[in-house]
Formats: C-alpha cells, structure tokens, sequence
C-alpha cells in the first residue's frame, strides 16, 4: 500500500464532507446493467459536457420512466477511462486496452443514486449496476446463499451495511480492524472510479486517483471491503476466516508456529510454543502470490495435509489445512505447491522479508 502522507488523509477526509451518506447508501434498483445509446441528431460539433449529462439523464429517465427533470444531477467528474469498458468490467469481459476521455455522473431520482460512465460525446454509456458510494468511498455487494448484502463505506465517514433491497444501517469499524479508514482512504486516493464483477462479489470504488486496477486487485479490493463489513458486524467469512492455515511444530529446537492466509492477501504467524516468541503482525501477499491463492481457492475442494520429513524437514506435528471452494481434487503437485508456498510464507515473514503493509496500489 502507497505511504500518504497526514495533509492528503486530511484533504480526502474533507474533500465532500458534505456529501449525505445515508442518501448515498440506497442501493439503486439498476436498469439493464449496460446501456449504449447514440445522440439523437448526428452532427460534427463534439457534445458539451452539459449536453452529454443531458443525454446519460435522458437514458435513466426512460428506464425508470421518469420525467427528466425530475432526475437531480449530483456529481458531474470529467475522466480518462483506462479501456474501452470505461471502467466498468463484467465478470469474463474481455475490454479493449485504448485509453478514453468521457465523463462520471451520479443522478439521484426517487431518492436513489444512479451512476453513469460516459465517452466524451455521449454515445457511449455505462450504467453501474450497484450501490452508489460518496466520492472517496467504495461500495460491495455480495452473496452467500439465498441472501445478497451491500455494505457502502468512507474512510471518514464509516459504514453502512443492510441487505440489497432492505434501508442500510450504520455500524462502527471493528476494533480488529484498526487501520480500516487509512486503508480507504489510501485507495480512494490511488485508483481511478471503476465498477468490477468479481468472482467474490460486485465492488465500485468512486476513486480519486490514476492508477488503474488489475482484476487481482479489484477483487482484492472487495474483499477487503467484505472483510471490513463482516469484522464490523460479527458475520463468519473468508474475510474473517482464513482460507489457508499451517501448523509447523518443529521439535528438533522447540519452534512451533501458526500461520493464517486469508482472501484479502492478510496474513498472520503466531508462536504456539511455551516461550515468548516475537509479535509479527500482519503481513500481506504479493500481487503474485494472491493470484496464485485466488487461482486454487476458486478450482480446488479443502485440502488438508499433514507434511512429514520428505517434505518439512524436522516438521513432527505439523498440519496444513486448505479451504478451496472449487470442485477439482488437488494433484500431488497442487499439494505440494500450497505446502511450498507456505513455507516460504513462514520464511519470509520470520526473515522480515514480508511486507507489513497492505500491497493496494
């Protein structure tokens, strides 16, 4: 995670303090969640931003069947979309890499808030199919079963969680999540808006920076959000449940460790051994290793492995367990892959080599 420095945590803080978030935490009823429309006259004249708005306002009034100006305008953003998708990635959509100028614009009608992402000219728009986050926050939806939550949250502002149709309630971070709102804040500073698809569930980050998002980060991203909301309410996830734990006990010198990987690339090492051992902290994956996590989480069934002397030298009661939610068997070699991995993972937090930050761009 970039390193911001107290005066932009303070500007961002600020920066649309005066949004109401409790208007910003209904969750729309989406129209279609894609919407292309053209101008209705051709002309040669590049559309002004007041006339593409026009247009986007328009195209939601004809979905919710609205007249048009009844439709508030509430954030008009001019923005360089990294891709043809203008920032808003379906699940399996593959989106060309060309860079386009065009525009964010947050409606409100019948007391919810609407988003679209526009090209330059109007002819391209964007809906994005979820909640609607202030400036500088982030929104996620997710299920599990039967039911769908959304949760909408800012670093300076908290959270608000309910379900997907239901009125949103505000909660406090966790206390086990102390460094929540500098996480927000930090990515809110250092992305671009986008809306993502992804295999955990939907996010949308109205961001305020340039980097543009990989698909590990975006759903890295949400499940940090899912981690924040379930820690804040007391739910049981993979946020809060790690999906990869290892158990090294090494009798030879009395070093006995746990070692907890979860799917937001947290981890922790804790001693299990009568003498006082150092406090490591929380430390991250690499953007490499979490895609590899992701990669056997979503292909693999649970795992669980009890390495011997082949495999961990000196390693007399050790044991791995591995959460998968795929529906493949792990080979031989997937086995050993996961084993490998964390026991680099154990090496390179007890070396220091590890990173104690959050890895978000």
């Amino acid at each position: 995670m970039l390193k911001r420095g107290f005066l932009q945590i303070l500007m961002v803080g600020l920066f649309g303090l005066g949004l109401c978030l409790t208007t910003a935490c209904q969750n729309a009823a989406p129209p279609p969640p894609t919407a292309v429309t053209s101008p209705t006259e051709a002309s040669t004249a590049v559309p002004s931003q007041n006339q593409v708005m026009e247009i986007a306002r328009q195209d939601l009034a004809g979905q919710l069947k609205l007249a048009p100006e009844s439709i508030e305008v509430m954030t008009i953003q001019e923005v360089n979309w990294p891709d043809a998708c203008l920032g808003v990635y379906p699940a399996n959509e593959v989106c060309a890499q060309t860079a386009v100028a065009g525009y964010l614009f947050i409606f409100q009608a019948n007391n919810k808030l609407f988003t679209y992402h526009t090209n330059y000219d109007g002819r391209q728009l964007v809906f994005v199919p979820t909640a609607v986050p202030p400036e500088g926050g982030l929104a996620a939806t997710w299920r599990q079963g039967d039911q769908c939550t959304t949760a909408v949250m800012r670093g300076d502002t908290g959270l608000q969680i309910g379900p997907c149709d239901g009125e949103l309630t505000a909660v406090q971070f966790s206390p086990t999540t102390p460094n929540a709102a500098t996480d927000l804040i930090t990515t809110a500073l250092s992305n671009l808006p986008f809306y993502a698809d992804t295999p955990d569930g939907a996010v949308v980050l109205n961001g305020l920076g340039t980097h543009i998002p990989t698909p590990v980060e975006q759903r890295q991203i949400m499940n940090l959000a899912r981690w924040l909301a379930d820690a804040a309410t007391g739910a049981q996830s993979p946020g809060t449940q790690p999906v990869l734990t290892y158990h090294q006990d090494h009798a030879d010198n009395g070093v006995c460790t746990d070692l907890s990987v979860f799917n937001t690339g947290r981890m922790t090492l804790t001693s299990c051994a009568d003498t006082p051992a150092p406090d490591y902290g929380d430390y991250w994956l690499t953007s490499d290793q979490l895609s590899q996590l992701y990669t056997w989480v979503d292909s693999l069934t649970t795992i669980t492995l009890t390495p011997d002397s082949t495999t961990t030298p000196t390693a007399t009661g050790s044991e791995l367990l591995f959460t998968g939610s795929g529906s493949s068997a792990a080979t031989p070699a997937d086995e050993q892959a996961i084993l490998t991995l964390a026991n680099e993972l154990v090496d390179a937090i007890q070396g220091g080599q590890s990173s104690p930050a959050v890895p978000l761009p």
